[in-house]
């Protein structure tokens, strides 16, 4: 599942939350004037749509915040894991030749998406072989390339495909906790306006 569509998820998770959090204030609203006992001291403090629009707070906001931060951090992570993968002479040289080095594993990491997994399995572990390969499927590499880049382009792959993966459950598993929370709080004493101001 790509960012976006997690992304939209997450949102339509909120979305509903908010339709759901909204009946629900709705219905207590309803049974709270249809009760003759009711005292003023138990009529709802927020209106209906503040109660939805609070859930869709608690639902979307956090796991949105999530995972924009694990994005900018798994980056930062795998940048610095991939340069730590490279030959002794360019993880010391200038900071422009080991960002240049870097940025062509980048190009041949991004390119092994075009790759059928049959083709990953049988990846050559030549450089020019590789650039052959993935030049068929239309990726540009530059032709300066090094062999000790491929198995570095294939863990970046790798590495990226696997945190995609737990950012992505994990800020759906948020939602989804931030829905059932947001819900398990509406009352007629809950200021929902309140929070929803404040936030």
């Amino acid at each position: 599942m790509s960012f976006f569509l997690v992304l939209v998820s997450i949102v339509a998770i909120g979305l509903i939350g908010f339709f759901i959090g909204r009946q629900r204030a709705v219905a207590l609203d309803k049974a709270q004037s249809a009760s003759a006992k009711a005292s003023p001291t138990e009529k709802m403090h927020s209106r209906p749509h503040y109660h939805g629009w609070w859930v869709f707070l608690v639902s979307a906001l956090p796991a949105i915040l999530f995972l924009a931060i694990w994005a900018v951090g798994t980056s930062v992570y795998l940048d610095h894991s991939a340069t730590a993968r490279l030959p002794d002479a360019v993880e010391e040289g200038s900071f422009t030749n080991r960002s240049l080095q870097l940025g062509m594993v980048r190009g041949l990491a991004g390119g092994l998406d075009r790759l059928t997994p049959a083709e990953l399995e049988n990846f050559p572990s030549n450089y020019q072989d590789a650039r052959t390969l993935l030049g068929e499927k239309g990726v540009a590499l530059a032709t300066e390339g090094q062999d000790y880049m491929v198995p570095i382009a294939l863990y970046l792959k790798k590495a990226t495909a696997l945190t995609h993966t737990i950012g992505s459950a994990v800020s759906l598993v948020i939602a989804v906790a931030g829905l059932i929370f947001g819900l398990s709080t509406i009352s007629r004493r809950m200021r929902a306006r309140n929070n929803v101001e404040r936030i």
